[in-house]
């Protein structure tokens, strides 16, 4: 005969469809039931129903979680100290994974113009240089200039970075007495530092802004040159030196009017052939109508000089994210 919590134990499997088999042979063992087991729970599960039915026996609180402050946003933009200059660090050349190098020149090709003067530069693997561009003469409503534009340039294909800082100082533009920057590609977000203050901007847009003070875009270049017979080591890259003329020098932002003149007063222009990269440019310039500088509407009359250096052909510089600035 079956105890009470035996009968109910028994319910419960009828309920529940489980069917209790006995065998024989081999084969994976069914399941079995232990009626014992369940009697056993089921007699203290009836234990415990009577116990809180007559208050005997009471259930713990329940624990209800205490949720945490969530801090306040904050409502005022951080400000940075003012950032000082990084200079990248040269690594030993190396191929990337996932990323090749491009294939070095070779051969020896003289080419025929370079309208910008940066031009060729992306073929390399690595590189540095320098631009400068200095006026020094009046504008059209008779108010004196002198200032210039300065930038350093470098440039990882492996890393697939580059950093470029730069300084414009003088009346060249509006509102703009002295003004330092700086930009730092990495990847596909370009930071941008100016007074201070980090900037990210994904690659689309940053990249603008990085080729608006490159050398092509500040010194312009030349649309013909000559070869001469003179060969040397410059910045450390065998050259050959081209002539060229006035007329063969063109600028990608500033324009002459119509009655614009540029006098070339010297200059030299220095050329790796075996490269087809400008290694040094440099020119003096007496100008006459020149806009692109001043006020809108302006035009500049006076000296100009243009000087341009490539250096540390093929070293991979580590160029790293500016200090005070936040991974994009």
């Amino acid at each position: 005969m079956l105890t009470g919590s035996r009968r109910i134990a028994k319910y419960l499997i009828a309920a529940l469809g489980i069917t209790v088999t006995a065998c024989a042979g081999t084969g994976p063992a069914p399941t079995m039931i232990d009626l014992e087991a369940i009697a056993s729970q089921t007699a203290s599960a009836l234990t415990l129903q009577a116990a809180l039915a007559t208050g005997e026996a009471t259930l713990p609180p329940t624990w209800t979680p205490t949720a945490s402050p969530v801090p306040a946003s904050p409502t005022e933009r951080p400000t940075f100290t003012r950032i000082p200059t990084r200079t990248p660090t040269p690594t030993p050349p190396a191929t990337p994974t996932g990323s090749p190098l491009p294939p070095w020149p070779t051969g020896t090709v003289q080419p025929g113009a370079f309208p910008r003067i940066d031009d060729g530069l992306a073929a390399l693997p690595g590189w540095r240089y320098t631009a400068n561009l200095e006026l020094d003469g009046v504008y059209s409503n008779g108010d004196e200039v002198s200032g210039g534009i300065g930038i350093q340039l470098y440039f990882n294909y492996a890393g697939g970075s580059r950093r470029l800082s730069g300084t414009i100082h003088g009346g060249l533009f509006p509102d703009v007495a002295e003004r330092e920057f700086e930009y730092v590609q990495l990847g596909d977000v370009v930071y941008r530092v100016a007074n201070g203050i980090c900037t990210t901007f994904p690659r689309g847009m940053g990249g603008h802004l990085v080729e608006a003070f490159a050398a092509g875009q500040v010194l312009g270049g030349l649309t013909a040159i000559a070869p001469t017979d003179e060969v040397a080591t410059v910045n450390g890259a065998t050259a050959r030196r081209y002539a060229f003329g006035a007329e063969a020098i063109g600028f990608a932002t500033y324009s002459l009017t119509g009655n614009g003149s540029i006098s070339l007063v010297g200059g030299e222009l220095w050329v790796s052939e075996r490269l087809g990269v400008v290694i040094r440019y440099t020119a003096t310039l007496d100008v006459v109508g020149l806009e692109g500088f001043g006020e809108a509407g302006e035009t500049f009359s006076g000296r100009m000089e243009l000087e341009y250096n490539l250096y540390d052909i093929g070293v991979l510089y580590d160029i790293e994210m500016p200090e005070g600035c936040m991974p994009g």
